[in-house]
């Protein structure tokens, strides 16, 4: 029997399986180099963590004395590593491990790292990348990973250091702010951590935690070597992304066009209607059966027939009407209902699974106006609509911005009112009084708050854009923390840093205050209304600060926003940036495998006090948790 020629579909299937996975093996290579060139602050947080993870074990470790000034752990081209910087280094592969084994466990995946054992203990998966040249007749261990991606990242900062050196590329005034407000927030950090009216200073905080050789000084030092091994990278990528012609530029986008190209479609979910029933005991439960999921795919379906844009967003108006959608007008009146614009392989693929729809949607011989059907395992339907086929991305503008969110007093309080309200005693009459109480003392406090708007006119070197004021201002108190905070900062250095160290103490934003209120790359249309106005506003410059209120389900109060700028972004641009990082690897890989980069004399007994540590740090603090979930 003849052999079946492979279809388009099959052929494309198996070439993107292929650089995938090529791409997978890069970049376990890559993530040992890339762990040290990120930036000082963020390199930073993962030792917070990690002090946080190890806690009582590293007081023993540095009443114990292990980690001497004078030891050295190894040596690379003519600089001796101590044992305390290997250990700062180790650690950080550890908390990073530690963190992946976090996340993917809420999502029921493993990548093998039992968090409460020793690394010592485990053989280790393989999963966060190869370890280079360990015998093949030896079972590697998490902690051999650990050693191996620590040491790789000491020889790619201290031989990225060299090469910036030779380049001339040195920290700018902004970069040694950036380490300064760090070291100034782990400074507060150790004062806070020593409890009310504490001065414990970084000098302690660090030995605590690392040991008897982690000082201040040594400490800084790290961190404006990982500063400038970023900057390194930073102008290497500038440089590959100048460097190729269009040429290259367009023989490669052609060559990987569904890692390149974008799409535009309509796309809207016909929810199958839930059924309730009782079982033998009357307890309610609520299901999608058979017929109401052959009922959406029948509304799925008419809405796929519709011939014109016009009359997709008419069907599916009438869809969510019969659905008893409230909003079902809004369909036919806001594009962004249906609307997905310029959408990536990357973006889409992250909501919609389906193999086969996604070749349909990438596939450049799907035609305009062709649809698709999906189904949604349990829930229902959903159907799309070609508007534009996979083509180049039309140029668009991002804006990257910092902020500091002061939520509304009153919010904070009605949650507070909630979570007592759910922890109630059994006494509902005094529950009621005490709730009444306590109505009446918010209700006197929001009056007896009194702000002004704040006079901006004496700082001449700084535009404010206040686009609201105390008269206007929904929450007084919250307005008046909001103001007092952009005070502080106008009375203070008008900088980046500046704003930064103050978002990182005030902010509730969870998602940015601990990296300085910053948001980078924002596309137009993803932050609140009010947010994006500011920032997007006529004539907005780089340094300007100023307050917006927005009152919402999420993200509301006062956003004190500090504009950084805004960035175009084209398909040029993205296909050279990935071309850039296939450069910028095998550049980072000849830097770390260099001859002069080569580790000499190493200390084994340097390294196993390290890894001792951390292997008794680890059952301390699994034996503590236990402790503590037992009573």
């Amino acid at each position: 029997m003849a052999k079946k020629e492979k279809s388009q579909a099959e052929i494309y299937r198996e070439e993107r399986k292929a650089r995938l996975a090529k791409a997978a093996k890069k970049n376990a290579k890559k993530s040992i180099s890339s762990q040290a060139g990120k930036t000082a602050g963020r390199v930073v947080s993962v030792i917070l963590v990690l002090a946080i993870i190890i806690g009582i074990g590293a007081v023993v470790f540095n009443q114990a004395g292990v980690i001497e000034k004078t030891r050295t752990a190894f040596t690379i081209g003519d600089e001796k590593i101590s044992q305390a910087e290997y250990g700062y280094y180790y650690m950080g592969i550890y908390n990073n491990a530690y963190s992946y084994a976090q996340q993917y466990a809420q999502y029921g995946m493993d990548i093998g790292l039992d968090t409460t054992k020793s690394p010592l203990e485990q053989e280790y998966t393989g999963y966060l990348g190869e370890i280079e040249d360990f015998p093949e007749d030896e079972t590697p261990m998490w902690t051999d990973y650990f050693k191996y991606a620590s040491t790789e990242n000491i020889k790619y900062v201290k031989g990225a250091c060299k090469e910036a050196e030779k380049l001339g590329i040195e920290l700018t005034d902004a970069d040694k702010a950036e380490v300064e407000s760090t070291m100034q927030q782990y400074r507060d950090y150790a004062n806070s951590a020593g409890g009310e009216n504490s001065t414990y200073s970084l000098s302690a905080w660090l030995k605590q935690n690392f040991g008897n050789g982690m000082t201040e000084k040594l400490f800084e030092k790290i961190l404006l070597e990982q500063q400038l091994a970023s900057a390194l990278k930073t102008a290497k990528t500038d440089e590959y992304k100048a460097g190729y012609s269009k040429k290259q530029v367009n023989k490669e986008y052609n060559e990987n066009t569904t890692d390149y190209g974008v799409i535009t479609y309509r796309n809207y979910t016909v929810e199958a209607e839930t059924v309730t029933t009782k079982d033998e005991e009357g307890n309610e439960s609520s299901e999608v059966t058979e017929k109401t999921m052959k009922a959406a795919k029948t509304a799925a379906d008419k809405i796929a027939d519709a011939a014109t844009e016009d009359d997709f967003k008419a069907l599916a108006s009438e869809a969510a009407k019969a659905a008893g959608e409230e909003d079902y007008k809004t369909i036919l009146s806001d594009d962004s209902a249906t609307l997905s614009k310029d959408a990536s392989y990357e973006t889409v693929s992250q909501s919609v699974t389906d193999e086969d729809f996604l070749e349909w949607a990438f596939d450049k011989d799907t035609a305009i106006g062709a649809t698709y059907v999906v189904e949604n395992e349990n829930s229902g339907y959903s159907v799309y609509m070609m508007v534009n086929p996979l083509h180049k991305a039309d140029a668009y503008k991002t804006y990257d911005s910092r902020h500091i969110l002061i939520n509304f007093k009153e919010d904070e309080e009605a949650a507070d009112t909630q979570e007592e309200e759910t922890t109630a005693n059994e006494n509902a009459e005094e529950t009621a009084e005490e709730t009444t109480a306590a109505e009446t003392t918010t209700a006197k406090a929001k009056e007896e708050v009194k702000v002004e708007t704040l006079d901006v006119s004496k700082y001449s070197d700084v535009r404010v854009d206040l686009s609201v004021n105390a008269e206007t201002a929904k929450d007084k108190a919250a307005y008046k923390e909001a103001q007092d905070i952009l005070k502080k900062y106008l009375d203070g250095e008008h900088t980046a840093a500046a704003f930064a160290e103050l978002a990182n103490e005030y902010s509730a934003d969870t998602g940015s205050n601990t990296n300085g209120g910053l948001y980078e790359n924002t596309e137009i249309g993803s932050f609140v209304p009010p947010y994006e106005e500011w920032c997007l506003a006529d004539g907005r410059k780089e340094g300007d600060v100023g307050i917006v209120e927005y009152e919402g389900s999420n993200y509301s109060g006062y956003h004190i926003l500090y504009f950084v700028g805004t960035n175009t972004v084209t398909w040029d641009d993205a296909v050279r940036t990935a071309l850039a990082q296939e450069d910028l690897n095998e550049y980072i890989e000849g830097i770390v495998h260099s001859e002069d980069n080569a580790i000499k004399d190493e200390n084994a007994k340097a390294i196993t006090a390290i890894e001792d540590y951390l292997a008794d740090a680890v059952k301390t603090a699994a034996r503590n948790s236990s402790a503590q979930s037992d009573t």
